[in-house]
């Protein structure tokens, strides 16, 4: 089975990163020959001028050129292993090249996994025809992976004269759409009578809501996001103003630092918060000698897991939020979806949908990422930006709704195929 792999958008500390791989000739030689030549002008930019670069020209390089786009390679166990880039040429065509940075991770796989990713964004998503690379011949690891992967040599070009005398040639490989297509791979019938669970987890202002009802509607699957509290709040038999009030006072250093204080601190939350739903209870009503029932975060945590699973059995399901990666079904087919968008983006979103200034919108959505990231560790107990959560990671700066549900699917059917395949070799590494 090919390794778990994201494609993730760059940070300077990946471009630190790349910048030294760089300096090994070796390595340097991978990148599809960029370098063969003595050429020390990396793809796309710079590492070593980027990485002093202002925002406004490091949003040019990678957020805002959709004609050549750079993302930075992480494995679920190692981090930041690499970088892959697409560029566009004049006939719509695009131009692919890779490379895996850690020579320990070599002819393990990493390279074809992403490879398969980016293939899937640049025909899903841009309606491209066709896909191309030109790998020099000594570059063999390459030429076999780019050939399992479906591309077809259709010419060989001389390169250069490398500063040892040898003449380098290049081949050029070339994978057309419907080709591509074809190659995905049905269900077995097994996997047919085990229909599938595919949760998304996303930054608050990221769309992430948005992207998981287009993944249901898609592959016709039900769609469970804040609803799910009605049912909880029957399954508890508590109000939804309780439940609100409990996931609240998880969201705040403040109030972990008061329920650290005063036990048990869910009454206050439940004061807090319950009115918006309930009304302000008389002050005398929590002077009685009988205790109030209030709910606590074990009974939550139960009744969360029992809802959502109660709700997913039977049918394909899209779960949004709620730490689903933790609480759905161990014998189903599962498909964990992170949804990422630089804040800046975010805030520009929020500037345009809701009418408030820039500053306005970065001072929000920065306390609701604390919320976001404090409810999931301190309540449901889990890191949300941790990588063993997730099979992929969904960047949403350069994709639409639409594109990043179908990027979605087509990863769905090709990790499926992929980890059963016996037969069709060509999807395993090299």
């Amino acid at each position: 089975m090919l390794p778990t792999v994201q494609l993730r958008h760059v940070t300077r500390e990946d471009v630190k990163r790349i910048s030294h791989w760089l300096n090994d000739e070796e390595v340097a030689s991978r990148w599809f020959g960029h370098y063969a030549c003595g050429d020390p002008v990396h793809r796309g930019y710079e590492p070593a001028l980027m990485l002093n670069a202002n925002n406004q020209d490091w949003a040019r390089v990678f957020d805002h050129n959709r004609g050549h786009l750079i993302f930075s390679i992480y494995a679920r166990e190692e981090g930041h292993i690499g970088e892959c880039q697409a560029v566009f040429d004049e006939h719509g065509d695009v131009e692919m090249s890779l490379l895996v940075g850690r020579r320990d991770l070599w002819q393990r796989g990493y390279g074809a996994s992403a490879a398969i990713q980016l293939l899937d964004r640049i025909f899903y998503e841009y309606s491209v025809e066709q896909t191309w690379v030109s790998i020099p011949q000594e570059n063999t690891a390459a030429l076999r992976l780019f050939t399992r992967l479906g591309f077809a040599p259709i010419s060989e070009a001389y390169m250069c004269t490398a500063m040892n005398g040898s003449r380098l040639r290049a081949t050029t490989l070339v994978l057309q759409s419907a080709d591509y297509y074809s190659r995905k791979l049905p269900p077995t019938a097994s996997q047919e009578s085990l229909s599938p669970i595919v949760t998304v987890t996303g930054l608050p202002g990221s769309g992430s809501e948005v992207v998981a009802a287009e993944i249901a509607r898609l592959i016709k699957a039900k769609f469970f996001d804040r609803n799910i509290v009605e049912s909880l709040s029957e399954r508890l038999d508590r109000s939804v103003g309780e439940i609100r009030a409990l996931e609240a006072s998880y969201t705040s250093v403040w109030a972990r630092f008061l329920r650290a204080m005063i036990a048990p601190w869910e009454r206050y939350g439940a004061l807090d918060y319950s009115a918006d739903y309930m009304g302000v209870f008389p002050a005398d009503y929590y002077l009685e000698s009988e205790p109030f029932d209030f709910l606590t975060k074990d009974e939550y945590l139960t009744g969360l897991k029992s809802v959502i699973r109660e709700s997913v059995a039977g049918a394909p399901a899209v779960l949004h939020e709620y730490g689903a990666p933790l609480f759905v079904p161990d014998d189903r087919p599962t498909f964990h979806v992170f949804v990422d968008m630089p804040l800046e983006l975010r805030a520009q979103k929020a500037q345009f949908e809701e009418g408030v200034t820039v500053e306005n919108a970065f001072r929000i959505l920065r306390r609701a990422d604390r919320e976001f990231i404090s409810m999931h560790k301190n309540l449901i107990g889990a890191d949300p930006f941790s990588n063993t959560r997730y099979d992929m990671t969904v960047n949403m700066n350069r994709l639409s709704v639409e594109g990043a549900a179908r990027m979605v699917s087509g990863a769905m059917a090709r990790s499926a195929g992929v980890r059963r395949s016996t037969a069709h070799r060509t999807l395993q590494p090299a």
